[in-house]
């Protein structure tokens, strides 16, 4: 056996023979430089200071880094607001006047007062006509301004959220002076007294339910009295299961209040109206009678700044984020989340 026989001899004999030159001898290439960085390690002092700036950031953005109800409730505040200067007012205040509320929750099962008579304004009131218990409301307002429980004495009526005795005169001069500083509006509603058996012949309790697109977060429970012919309210806090929550939000508190006779079913009614209004927090106020819970109103815009204790805050604020989520999914599955094909007017707002 020859050269012929080893494959290093072979293939040169072939190069040769085909006039080439042999391929140079394979050799290693050399391993490239490591790579270094141009920072230098930082000196101690400038690890001290890097520390100091990353716990400051830390203990100013804790409380951002959590849901929180009190931030929610201001953030939510700002938007009507720019809503407003856009001339768009928060659809649910469509439902918000005293007079649109009853058409629109029978439409869907949910009692309210009896509707007894609606005025464009309050002298058109025949007071013969009346029963001897009603409520007396402005088909606008806030905060209860011109709402009067009256009860006929005698030949005046006793206004039960005061404890005044008031003449027919004297309720019309009432919501007229109201009216022309546009605290109220001049038309008014009159509907039927809500009574609770537990109180008869006083102002029952009402549960203010803080709800959250078709979820309970908290009641309020109010009392009323009043001193000196004003209305003095106090408070009792209570979670969705009616277990006591302490004084949740600095208000005065009347721990003797007690839950609704209804309590559960209260807070279906709530749940419901809740469903139906697109947003996600919505103050339901409820009432209780002997034949089970009445809705008062609803309240897109409650007047207090509510400050949560911190027990409260975080779990609201939970509340709140789930239900703007729920929200937003309902938005993206109608399309109104999706990409268009040109640029949307709101999109261009201002520029």
């Amino acid at each position: 056996m020859g050269a012929h026989d080893g494959s290093a001899g072979s293939t040169t004999d072939v190069a040769s023979q085909a006039g080439g030159a042999a391929p140079p001898p394979e050799t290693s290439m050399p391993a490239p430089p490591p790579r270094t960085s141009m920072a230098t390690e930082p000196g101690f002092a400038e690890r001290v200071r890097m520390r100091a700036v990353g716990m400051y950031r830390n203990a100013t953005t804790a409380r951002l880094r959590q849901p929180s109800f009190t931030y929610k409730s201001r953030e939510a505040a700002r938007v009507r607001r720019l809503m407003r200067e856009l001339g768009v007012k928060d659809p649910a205040f469509e439902v918000d006047g005293k007079d649109d509320l009853h058409a629109w929750a029978r439409s869907f099962g949910v009692r309210t007062p009896r509707l007894l008579a609606v005025h464009e304004h309050v002298r058109e009131i025949d007071w013969s006509a009346l029963p001897d218990r009603f409520v007396l409301k402005p088909t606008r307002g806030a905060s209860s301004a011109g709402v009067l429980l009256l009860t006929r004495r005698g030949g005046d009526w006793l206004d039960l959220v005061t404890g005044r005795d008031l003449t027919e005169q004297g309720v019309v001069t009432e919501l007229e002076s109201l009216a022309a500083r546009k605290e109220v509006s001049a038309a008014v509603l009159l509907e039927e007294l809500i009574e609770d058996p537990r109180f008869p012949g006083a102002q029952p309790p009402d549960y203010k339910v803080s709800t959250f697109f078709g979820r309970i977060g908290f009641i309020e429970a109010k009392s009323h009295g009043y001193a000196d012919g004003r209305p003095v309210a106090r408070w009792r806090v209570f979670g969705p299961d009616w277990t006591d929550l302490g004084n949740g939000f600095n208000d005065e508190q009347d721990h003797t209040i007690p839950p609704p006779l209804h309590a559960e079913e209260l807070l279906e009614v709530a749940a419901r109206v809740s469903a139906a209004i697109p947003r996600p927090y919505l103050r339901v106020d409820m009432l209780d009678s002997a034949d089970g819970p009445v809705l008062g109103e609803i309240t897109p815009e409650p007047g207090n700044d509510p400050v949560a204790r911190s027990g409260l805050d975080r779990p609201l604020g939970e509340l709140w984020e789930d239900a703007e989520a729920r929200l937003k999914v309902r938005a993206a599955r109608a399309g109104f989340l999706s990409p268009a094909h040109e640029p949307l007017p709101e999109g261009l707002v201002g520029r």
